[in-house]
């Protein structure tokens, strides 16, 4: 795991310097765009290249372009058109923060709270607005990425921010648009399609720990077609997870993922993604703190789209089909511990009709999905693993009232006649409406199932039995909030939720061998808690551009969760808060960027009524050009070595620096 040792002391001391100029810089460099080469002329006075977009007029005036969303919707939807909450993290958010997972993205996210047992590559949990891990679902250029071989959730652990364009976060249940597994909400995570002027670039990266990183990206395009290839490995010798232990649990990440895709004809056009994650951790279990515990995970995905065009686009068909395989294999002491193998297949066909009456534009979408998802392993009962299998039938209508009300209705059949339980009918309505031109609201009431996962009704391994009678989790959630546009660069968003969730599956019922003290020998199983378990809260966030190059994110959450008994809901953390200031300018006649960011967590439960306190994360970044092709990168994570714990048992990941180079070409 060791590559580049021999220059680890020298880079590691030189970013302790780098930070420290970072930070003094931070609020007094000039401002100019990122990554164009910079002048000097005789006099040693820096000029500037021209920037790309157009300079402010004298009110202070910048046009404001509507975002394109892909995933609150059957079709792509401009921002301002859209009900349900929706935040957009873009590929320039992406790189000043310089993250290496997907995951520490999503925590500066309203609504959105980020539980991982440990350090670096622990398991790692999202849950949006109170609901559970396995109610919210991740798709990758379309493809779920759910894992039926865990709990029905996929663990964002194995997700490097790698070659991302942009990652969409819709809040509030999504059944009737994206199925079960989106009743909580959705994380949506799109690459870029590159073009004739799409850069590659090679990323190299180095820092504490012996971490190191490694990641490039290749892009091909002409007229018609389009290719892009990335590549990434993380590696570090890392840190114990453990509360009062030293051990180092060492991680490895490899993944790439390729899209390609041509224009066939003028209004006929084929696409594909194919993913692949593999990952070597050594981990700790809290339960059992003696035993050496290593896991081997590979995912595979594949994903192919067809779309054609009728009627000059007023008739668009989509086809989509992927495959989804998730491969787990534990050790414990050096012997064979746990085997899974997860596996999703799913095909999908949607018809859209635009039309157009006197004051108004409507889009109506017609889809069928039909989806399996298997398990094989040894260690699962009922023969060695189980299959479900689900069909869907979605109606969603689109209303654009002359510019300024936007309507939605969606509904969804689910067919569950393969499985033990009951066919469900789910529905959204969505309201969005320009109250002024600097006003808007936005409301959405929506319903959502989640199925039982095969876990869930097969059980697994000796300490976990299924459950045959288990039922589905449902839930009623509504929203209302009011976006203000305070200035053409100031935006502010608050938002009012509840979320209502009937037979909330308890995955942690005790069914024999129950003490007090030996948790991880008893045998347990899952069952519904009958009633409604409650979550309901605030959101703010806040978005402005302003002065010299600075941009400000805000956000806050505020909420609270309790279950149908008046329990407190575990991992629910009560506040949520992230403050991100970045500045474009010029350091040391360079063009470069800076970016702090600070993360809080407020106190919230674990299991067995554990307690865990609030806790503050200080990172700060920075990049800085050395000519057209090439800059330094450098970074410091938990600044301040906050002591924390956002699991019982495991201890948060302590402070970290890193030093690297991008090349552009």
């Amino acid at each position: 795991m060791k590559y580049f040792h021999s220059i680890k002391c020298v880079i590691l001391s030189s970013s302790l310097a780098a930070f420290g100029i970072a930070i003094v810089l931070l609020f007094s460099i000039q401002p100019t765009a990122f990554g164009q080469q910079n002048q000097v002329d005789e006099n040693n006075d820096l000029v500037v290249l021209q920037v790309a977009q157009n300079e402010e007029d004298e009110n202070n005036d910048v046009e404001q372009v509507q975002e394109i969303v892909v995933s609150a919707s059957r079709v792509p939807v401009e921002t301002q058109e859209i009900g349900s909450s929706v935040t957009v993290i873009d590929s320039e958010d992406i790189e000043n923060r310089q993250s290496t997972f997907v995951h520490e993205l999503l925590r500066e996210v309203p609504g959105v709270a980020v539980n991982q047992t440990g350090a670096f590559s622990g398991q790692t949990q999202v849950r949006i607005r109170g609901s559970e891990g396995n109610h919210t679902l991740v798709l990758f250029d379309g493809i779920e990425l759910s894992n039926p071989a865990s709990s029905g959730e996929f663990y964002m652990n194995h997700l490097q921010a790698l070659g991302i364009d942009k990652i969409e976060i819709l809040r509030g249940p999504q059944s009737s648009i994206h199925g079960s597994d989106a009743i909580g909400g959705v994380v949506s995570i799109s690459t870029p399609t590159p073009g004739p002027d799409s850069k590659n670039s090679v990323v190299l990266e180095t820092g504490s720990r012996s971490t190191h990183r490694l990641k490039s990206v290749l892009n091909a395009a002409n007229d018609r077609s389009f290719f892009s290839l990335t590549a990434g490995l993380v590696e570090t010798d890392g840190e114990s997870a453990l509360l009062n232990d030293e051990e180092e649990d060492g991680f490895e990440n490899r993944t790439f993922h390729l899209k390609a895709g041509t224009q066939l004809a003028d209004r006929f056009a084929i696409s594909t993604t194919v993913m692949q994650a593999e990952s070597d951790k050594e981990y700790d279990n809290s339960w059992v703190p003696t035993s050496d515990y290593v896991e081997h995970y590979k995912l595979t995905t594949l994903g192919v789209n067809l779309n054609f065009e009728q009627l000059e686009g007023v008739l668009a068909h989509k086809f989509s089909a992927s495959s989804t395989k998730h491969v787990t294999h534990d050790e414990v002491d050096g012997n064979n511990s746990l085997t899974g193998i997860g596996k999703t297949e799913k095909f999908d066909y949607q018809v859209a009709l635009s039309s157009q009456l006197d004051n108004s534009e409507h889009t109506t979408v017609l889809a069928a999905e039909s989806e399996t998802r298997s398990v094989e392993s040894a260690q699962y009962h009922a023969g060695g693993g189980g299959e479900l299998k689900y069909k869907s039938y979605t109606l969603e209508n689109r209303a654009n009232f002359m510019d300024r009300v936007f309507v939605s209705a969606g509904v969804r059949f689910d067919d569950n006649s393969a499985n033990d339980f009951r066919n469900a009918i789910t529905y959204r309505l969505t309201l969005a409406g320009l109250v002024t031109d600097s006003v808007r609201v936005h409301s959405s009431y929506g319903t959502g199932v989640k199925n039982p996962t095969v876990a869930e009704v097969y059980g697994w391994q000796d300490s976990f039995e299924g459950n045959s009678d288990i039922k589905q989790e449902s839930n009623k959630s509504w929203d209302l909030g009011i976006e203000t546009t305070l200035d053409a660069a100031t935006r502010m968003d608050i938002t009012y939720f509840e979320n209502r969730v009937r037979d909330l599956i308890n995955g942690f019922h005790c069914l024999r061998n129950c003490g007090d003290s030996d948790f991880f020998n008893d045998v347990h199983t899952s069952v519904n808690i009958p009633g409604i378990s409650t979550t309901k809260g605030w959101e703010f966030a806040l978005h402005s551009e302003f002065g010299d190059g600075y941009s400000l994110s805000a956000n806050l959450t505020s909420s609270s969760g309790i279950d149908a008994n008046g329990k407190e809901l575990v991992r629910r953390p009560s506040t949520i808060a992230s403050l991100n200031l970045a500045r474009r300018g010029v350091i040391f006649n360079r063009s470069g960027v800076l970016n702090l960011s600070v993360q809080h967590t407020g106190e919230q439960s674990d299991i067995l009524d554990q307690q865990l306190d609030s806790f503050t994360l200080v990172n700060v970044g920075t990049e800085i050009s050395i000519n057209e092709n090439m800059s330094l990168t450098a970074r410091a994570d938990n600044s301040f070595d906050e002591e924390y714990q956002e699991v019982a048992g495991y201890r948060g990941s302590g402070q970290a620096f890193f030093i690297g180079t991008k090349y552009q070409f």
